[in-house]
């Protein structure tokens, strides 16, 4: 099981003056839905008031490209 733990939803808050976090992280977990997310990471994100949406990568691609919030797009493509 691979865990995701370092992924910040705040990053364009810090790297862009004015700019406020995402809404959505959107995770693509790999063919199989090997990634997972660490309790540690959804606390965080929970915290930030940002949505995590884990699902298999084709699907991810999906709502990712169909989203229309704030997102940030994570993609597990090697399984």
């Amino acid at each position: 099981m691979v865990t995701l733990k370092n992924v910040f939803c705040g990053v364009a808050s810090e790297v862009v003056p004015g700019r406020t976090g995402c809404e959505q992280l959107i995770l693509g977990s790999g063919q199989m839905g090997n990634v997972h997310l660490s309790p540690e990471a959804e606390a965080y994100f929970a915290n930030k008031g940002c949505t995590v949406l884990l699902q298999p990568t084709p699907k991810a691609i999906h709502t990712f490209n169909s989203s229309h919030a704030k997102k940030i797009g994570l993609f597990h493509v090697t399984c």
